[in-house]
């Protein structure tokens, strides 16, 4: 039946990513897109917002239009204002 065929497929365990490994990773997607993200700024960022590495880039997305638009660099104060946090 369908249940049996289901759950003799694969499975894949999929852990999420500690504190570390996200800024880790949110500083590699910054540098692949030249963005200057200091530590602290992405630390600060990860511990005042969901870890969903997807909401992440997405608000990675929008402090890179700000730090165009602006012409300042990602400081934790700047980023405070632009997030309202």
């Amino acid at each position: 039946d369908l249940n049996t065929r289901l759950s003799s497929g694969v499975t894949c365990q999929l852990n999420y990513l500690n504190e570390e490994q996200c800024v880790k990773a949110l500083q590699l997607r910054a540098k692949q897109r030249v963005i200057t993200f200091p530590d602290n700024t992405a630390a600060f960022l990860v511990r005042h917002c969901n870890r969903d590495m997807g909401q992440l880039v997405g608000i990675l997305d929008k402090l890179e239009q700000a730090q165009i638009e602006y012409s300042r660099d990602l400081t934790i104060p700047f980023v405070k204002k632009l997030l309202e946090l």
